[in-house]
């Protein structure tokens, strides 16, 4: 074999490794993928990602939820949990909790509610700031935070799940 020939196969191979190496680069940072409050965002760009994208992420409310994803659940569970009368009821009956690229259900009832996992905290958010006294259009302000928080922008990724 003549010189440029080795030369040309050398070459081609330091360049095959370089490739192969930067590849592993690449899969490895896409490896380190967080999950966090359900929002999937890549390495160093998380905390970023999510001021823009989650305005509200970590803030404790005065109702005692924060925005994330234990309050997310805790949110799951204050629906399962808490239970109102009749004069509750009154508030809570009408509030809207339509979600961007989610099903179409808009308005909470006194039964026959969606079952999706948002529209389950959203209403046990309802029942657990109208059980602490807020009225109707406080509970629909913090709902439509929650919806930005589950939907930041609009977007189809977000906390919980749909």
């Amino acid at each position: 074999m003549n010189d440029s020939k080795q030369f040309a196969i050398i070459s081609l191979i330091v360049i095959l490794v370089v490739l192969l190496g930067i590849n592993q680069m690449l899969i490895a940072n896409a490896s380190k993928i967080t999950i966090i409050t359900g929002q999937v965002t890549a390495g160093a760009t998380n905390q970023a990602t999510q001021q823009i994208q989650q305005p509200f992420l970590g803030t404790q409310t005065e109702y005692g939820v924060a925005f994330t994803q234990e309050g997310y659940n805790q949110l799951l569970n204050d629906e399962k949990t808490i239970k109102l009368d009749s004069e509750q009821l009154k508030s809570y009956v009408g509030l809207d909790v339509l979600l961007p690229q989610c099903c179409a259900f808009q308005f909470l009832q006194a039964s026959g509610n969606c079952e999706c996992g948002h529209h389950l905290a959203l209403s046990g958010l309802a029942k657990r700031m109208i059980t602490k006294g807020y009225d109707k259009q406080s509970v629909q302000k913090e709902i439509d935070k929650w919806k930005e928080f589950f939907y930041p922008s609009g977007s189809i990724t977000g906390t919980g799940s749909c």
